[in-house]
């Protein structure tokens, strides 16, 4: 358990929080968990905080990630156990994409952990795209279901490979599922 319950901080409203390591363990949690309950409020909360329309917010809710339980809200939470290092290389020009369309494949663990990264396909005018790091948690269902996606963001080019970055401080990005 985490979230509240491992601070001190729960109530009586607080949700739990679970947690759950490593890629195999995450990726059997996530296919054999039955759906729980819909949280409204989550889904209302989102729209409001991140100022997106409520039906772009259904498509990032996932009722196996977060929802009810017998009246109590649960989220669950999935970890890699190995480090990652954004940049082992060297990276430069950090500057904003918009409606970059990309597609991502289906089914990428890592789109379940923080931050969510899933390897790309897709071009925009200064090169290929490789990956997307997203470090807004909302993102991480619709990554990891995968298909194609439009996005907005900060790329960042590296000796090796191009990122686009969601959740940077002074550009926070979107990503929408492109239909």
């Amino acid at each position: 358990m985490g979230g509240s319950i491992l601070a001190g901080t729960y109530h009586s409203k607080s949700d739990v929080d679970l947690i759950i390591y490593g890629k195999d363990r995450s990726l059997d949690v996530y296919y054999q968990l039955n759906e729980l309950g819909t949280d409204n409020e989550w889904i209302e909360e989102t729209s409001r905080n991140y100022e997106l329309p409520v039906d772009q917010v259904l498509y990032l809710y996932d009722r196996k990630r977060r929802g009810i339980l017998n009246g109590v809200k649960v989220s669950i939470n999935f970890v890699d156990i190995s480090s990652y290092k954004l940049c082992n290389e060297l990276c430069e020009s950090f500057y904003p994409v918009n409606d970059v369309s990309l597609y991502v494949e289906e089914g990428q663990v890592e789109a379940l952990f923080y931050p969510a990264r899933v390897k790309v396909s897709g071009n925009i005018e200064e090169g290929k795209i490789d990956e997307i790091i997203s470090y807004e948690g909302i993102y991480s269902s619709l990554l990891f279901k995968g298909g194609k996606m439009r996005v907005d963001g900060v790329l960042i080019k590296c000796e090796n490979r191009n990122m686009v970055i969601i959740g940077d401080r002074k550009f926070r990005g979107n990503i929408r599922r492109f239909v």
